[in-house]
């Protein structure tokens, strides 16, 4: 089994909740899904998000 780096995780205008996985260094795009709302802010830590952009050599 093959686990993704990331997700990009949105809201659309219906207020449904999407994630889309994203592999490394594959340069394939994998079907997006849906979320409940709770399970959605479960998985949300924006933690990690700011460190990357505080520290963009880790791009």
């Amino acid at each position: 089994m093959v686990s993704s780096i990331m997700e990009l995780g949105l809201q659309d205008s219906n207020g449904s909740y999407w994630c889309q996985p994203f592999f490394a260094p594959y340069d394939k795009v994998y079907d997006s899904y849906r979320l409940n709302s709770k399970d959605y802010h479960a998985r949300l830590n924006i933690d990690d998000a700011v460190k990357c952009f505080e520290k963009p050599w880790l791009w």
